[in-house]
């Protein structure tokens, strides 16, 4: 399991146990993260009624949607 955080360029997903070990994405100009889907603290919220931490990326690795 990982988490992920929401920043202005990219989004950033970290394994729980390896908190030093991530992967960034950059994010694409049209993508737009609904205010739900994230905390103050800019954590992706994970649960049933959100996209349980799924993002489609395109061929250059860009995030440009939720799962």
């Amino acid at each position: 399991m990982g988490q992920a955080y929401d920043r202005p360029d990219a989004v950033i997903i970290v394994k729980d146990d390896w908190r030093s070990v991530g992967i960034r994405l950059p994010k694409r100009d049209d993508f737009e993260v609904p205010a739900n889907v994230v905390d103050s603290q800019g954590l992706y919220r994970m649960g049933l009624e959100f996209p349980e931490g799924s993002f489609c990326v395109d061929t250059t690795g860009a995030v440009f949607a939720l799962g």
